[in-house]
C-alpha cells in the first residue's frame, strides 16, 4: 500500500519511562495539504509487565494488552506509514527510542530522524510557559 503525501504523525504508549516497550501505537498519514489520509491504531503486547502509571496514562487494561499480539504481528500494517515518510512526534526522542527498540527485536536497525514538535514549538513559540501537548494545543487554540 502506498499512502499519499510524505508525512506521518506517530505516537506510542509504553510499559514505562525506563526501558520502555510499546503497548500501543497510533499513526496518521498526512497528504501534501496536511490532511489525514489514513490512520492506524492498535494495542501491542510488549511481552513484559506494564507499570501502573503507564496503564493510567494510556487508559489501557492489562486484559487489552495481554490479548494483543506483539509488534511484529502488526508490522505489515505499520510499514506503509513509516516507509519513505517523514515521521513527526511530540517528544520525538522518546518515540524514536521505542521504534529503535521494536525494530531491534525484529532484527533490523532503525536509523531515521523524527521531527520533534516539542523542539519546533520551542523555536517558533519561545515564550510559552509549557510545551506539554495539552498546554500547547490550548495556547494555540486547537
Amino acid at each position: 500500500m502506498t499512502l499519499p503525501g510524505f508525512i506521518t504523525a506517530i505516537d506510542f504508549e509504553t510499559t514505562s519511562i525506563n526501558n520502555p516497550r510499546a503497548t500501543e501505537i497510533g499513526l496518521v498519514a498526512l497528504d501534501l495539504n496536511l490532511e489525514p489520509v489514513a490512520t492506524y491504531e492498535t494495542v501491542i503486547n510488549p511481552g513484559k509487565p506494564v507499570n501502573k502509571r503507564s496503564l493510567g496514562v494510556s487508559r489501557l487494561s492489562m486484559e487489552q494488552i495481554n490479548s494483543a499480539k506483539p509488534f511484529s504481528a502488526y508490522w505489515p500494517a505499520i510499514h506503509p506509514f513509516i516507509n519513505n515518510r517523514i515521521l513527526v512526534a511530540h517528544n520525538a526522542q522518546f518515540d524514536n527510542r521505542i521504534l529503535t527498540t521494536e525494530f531491534a527485536r525484529l532484527g533490523y536497525s532503525f536509523e531515521k530522524e523524527i521531527v520533534c514538535t516539542v523542539e519546533l514549538s520551542k523555536k517558533l513559540l519561545p515564550d510559552l510557559p509549557s510545551y506539554s501537548l495539552g498546554k500547547l494545543v490550548r495556547s494555540l487554540g486547537i
